[in-house]
């Protein structure tokens, strides 16, 4: 009897060590659907010049919507305005309506060209030119990328406004500084108005120094970029 019974607890012994060996419930595993509702950001294009056919979403894209549209009351993180937010690539993706390949079917385009149920940016800011509307048009159209590129070189011989200065403004601070209500009572708009504002406080607002608004908010121009201000300014602003 005695042997009957420890040949009984050897068995359930062995059953429980066999039991436990095989399940493992601290492992979960991933299923398809974990990996594909957040698909990883296409590739960078950082390193590679910058093509004249492309339109490279950091270099001239993301300023532009965040100058435009990322403003306080608007589609900045804090509002985020009927819930969208268009702070960064993801989240213009994300929110803004934007359906790689196809401009026409985003809503991002349908906004800003006038042609959807709303106008961006909306009045009294300045709507975007054309030329600005159809770089974003092409962005989108090219897949929409998270691409960027770097410039050929700094150009600090050849500065003038209309080759140097007023891209480098369209894209990066006339979102906030045109309209009939411009920030902070700045406008830059035309020549005229930024060479009045070169003359005062621009400088130090671009260089982020203490005592002065930001520009553009959130971020830094380049190094060249400020340098070419200056010489600009050293030049007696040519036009």
């Amino acid at each position: 009897m005695k042997k009957i019974v420890i040949f009984i607890l050897t068995a359930m012994m062995t059953l429980a060590i066999y039991s436990s060996c095989k399940h493992n419930p601290g492992i979960i595993p991933v299923t398809t659907s974990d990996t594909t509702h957040n698909p990883p950001p296409p590739p960078s294009d950082t390193g590679k010049k910058c093509s004249p056919d492309t339109i490279y979403f950091q270099n001239e894209v993301l300023p532009l919507i965040v100058s435009s549209c990322a403003k306080s009351g608007c589609h900045d993180q804090i509002s985020h305005k009927e819930g969208v937010i268009l702070i960064d690539w993801s989240s213009i993706l994300n929110t803004g309506g934007v359906d790689p390949g196809n401009a026409a079917g985003s809503k991002l385009y349908r906004v800003i060209s006038g042609g959807g149920e709303e106008n961006m940016p909306p009045s009294p800011a300045a709507p975007l030119t054309s030329g600005q509307t159809n770089d974003i048009v092409k962005w989108i159209n090219q897949g929409a990328l998270n691409n960027k590129c770097d410039s050929t070189g700094c150009d600090t011989v050849n500065v003038t406004f209309s080759k140097t200065i007023q891209p480098i403004i369209q894209i990066y601070c006339l979102g906030c500084h045109s309209g009939s209500s411009p920030a902070n009572g700045l406008t830059l708009s035309g020549y005229d108005a930024v060479k009045a504002a070169a003359g005062g406080r621009l400088m130090g607002a671009i260089r982020h120094q203490t005592g002065y608004f930001s520009m553009p908010p959130g971020e830094s121009l380049t190094a060249c970029q400020i340098n070419e201000f200056q010489i600009w300014i050293n030049l007696n602003y040519p036009q």
